[in-house]
């Protein structure tokens, strides 16, 4: 299960960074992976998908607050 939570972390990370890397060199794909990184409902899926891997891994404090964090992006 430990391993499934480094994945997604590792994942949500080359997303983060990647869209930062392409959003410096221009064009018009990069404007809607920009938007997409900066969108709420996107990031809070992220801290949705993060909790529920730690909640099924057992850590239920972290996975609490991976919650609380995507409830704050977008309470819908």
């Amino acid at each position: 299960m430990i391993n499934s939570i480094v994945r997604a972390l590792i994942a949500t990370a080359i997303l983060v960074f990647s869209a930062g890397a392409q959003s410096q060199q221009g064009g018009g794909q990069n404007a809607q992976q920009e938007s997409a990184a900066k969108d709420p409902r996107a990031r809070a899926k992220i801290h949705t998908e993060l909790g529920a891997l730690y909640f099924q891994d057992g850590n239920v404090p972290v996975a609490m607050e991976e919650l609380t964090i995507a409830i704050y992006l977008d309470p819908t």
